[in-house]
């Protein structure tokens, strides 16, 4: 079990904010034209720490905007759910971070970014920050993020040096190869790994840092070592491993309109969970509870429940 500091903030996560343009239906490459929802405020790193706001933790994320309307839409929905936006800088001369998303009957998504020329990739560590993460119980690090940029990976890193061994860290990989090639993101991303005391991680990209093989047993032993992880497996379920025990969540029968963002949100409520002191096991129910409801609505951060939403969705599920 993971045991939180009383520091004054929950979570603090360094970001890349941008929106989200989700083209309509299935089975419509990018290339081929049609029409999109959105924009949608986006990024792995907002999708998980508004999902902890809306469970009530009081969260703070550092980040670059372009001082243009997509970055007022990113911090008008930030503040709405009451996350602190203090350390969000937008600038000029610098666009938003956009995201393209077309969805496959398969499950398969494709994606294109423009992260890496936009104000997102800009993020520059400051000594102000030093404060702030001497004051958080957890800092969470998204490998995702840390690919847009080297100055985001390497404010990740110096970070590292600021947070005592109180501070829990988690990291998601959350790998997309349209970022960064495989191994250049597996070295980036291993000290993040190995400094991590909850390891959140999508069916695949466990064995990136646990080697191949059978991707649940790694998990189990690599938690013996002390380390709570949480595999999400979509379709299939999800995993959590604690201590050398496994715990396993089927997937809850729901109609699903949209997963983009269901994984993030998954995360943060099992962080939250956690944090509130449920078990391992109650946290991966809550988790899985939270991730179904969110494939059942559109708008990324709008798919995010809150905590009255999410037990009422519950007695729903367990009434089944």
């Amino acid at each position: 079990m993971l045991k939180f500091s009383e520091k004054e903030n929950d979570v603090c996560i360094f970001g890349i904010p941008m929106v989200e343009l989700i083209k309509e239906g299935y089975d419509s490459p990018l290339k081929e034209q049609g029409c999109f929802k959105g924009p949608y405020p986006a990024g792995d790193p907002g999708i998980f720490l508004n999902a902890c706001a809306l469970q009530g933790r009081k969260t703070v994320y550092i980040g670059t905007a372009g001082k243009d309307d997509f970055g007022a839409a990113f911090v008008n929905q930030m503040e709405r759910h009451h996350v602190c936006t203090k350390y969000i800088e937008q600038i000029p001369d610098s666009m938003t971070g956009l995201s393209v998303v077309s969805k496959y009957s398969n499950g398969k998504r494709d994606f294109f970014f423009t992260l890496k020329s936009s104000a997102a990739a800009k993020l520059k560590w400051r000594e102000d920050y030093i404060e702030i993460l001497k004051n958080v119980k957890v800092f969470h690090i998204s490998g995702f993020a840390c690919a847009v940029s080297e100055s985001i990976a390497e404010a990740c890193r110096r970070a590292l040096n600021y947070i005592d061994d109180t501070t829990i860290v988690s990291f998601d990989p959350n790998y997309r190869k349209e970022m960064m090639a495989e191994k250049e993101f597996v070295k980036m991303c291993t000290p993040f790994f190995e400094r991590s005391n909850l390891f959140l991680p999508s069916e695949g990209e466990a064995e990136l840092f646990l080697g191949e093989g059978d991707e649940r047993e790694s998990c189990r032993t690599c938690s013996e070592r002390g380390k709570i992880i949480a595999l999400k497996c979509g379709s299939k379920g999800s995993y959590a491993f604690e201590e050398g025990r496994t715990y396993y969540v089927r997937p809850y029968e729901v109609e699903e309109i949209d997963s983009t963002g269901a994984g993030d949100i998954f995360g943060g409520v099992f962080l939250h969970s956690l944090m509130r002191g449920r078990d391992v096991s109650e946290s991966l129910d809550f988790a899985a509870l939270a991730g179904a409801y969110a494939v059942t609505k559109t708008g990324l951060m709008n798919a995010a429940p809150d905590n009255r939403q999410l037990e009422e969705f519950r007695e729903k599920m367990h009434r089944r």
